[in-house]
């Protein structure tokens, strides 16, 4: 299933990986530590909906909430970061430059007058190369003047 996430979610979802690799797999506020609540790097505005999110998403497991806090507790679920590595890999897709092939076909796609004129210039380069390369056939044999 995919999802959609935001500039938000994604960092959050980064973050948590970074957590699971450091090995914290359990994650508890602390309700005097404005510093460990935060642990996230989320506003306190934003924190219950991207966590609602990510539970969602089933990259939260075993969730318990406080009379102060929603998501008080939560595990980092494996999925998490596998999530994380799709976001990473996907990112790194689009830095990639895209390939001339395939920028060729969506512009062609896009304009036929351009399409037309790559099929011309295509044929027009092997019809050339076609006689080149029987001028000098003939050369071999030859047949032909020059």
């Amino acid at each position: 299933m995919e999802y959609r996430l935001d500039k938000t979610e994604i960092e959050c979802v980064k973050q948590v990986e970074d957590m699971v690799e450091k090995g914290e797999c359990y994650v508890e506020a602390d309700l005097n530590d404005d510093e460990r609540d935060n642990a996230l790097n989320v506003s306190p505005e934003k924190r219950a909906a991207i966590l609602e999110t990510m539970e969602s998403m089933g990259l939260l497991a075993e969730v318990r909430h406080s009379d102060r806090l929603r998501y008080f507790a939560f595990k980092i679920t494996s999925k998490a970061v596998q999530v994380a590595r799709e976001i990473e890999e996907k990112q790194k897709d689009k830095n990639e430059p895209e390939d001339i092939v395939e920028q060729l076909k969506r512009t062609a796609k896009g304009n036929r007058a351009i399409a037309w004129a790559l099929i011309i210039f295509v044929v027009l380069t092997a019809l050339v190369t076609f006689i080149n390369q029987l001028l000098e056939l003939l050369k071999k044999i030859g047949i032909a003047l020059g």
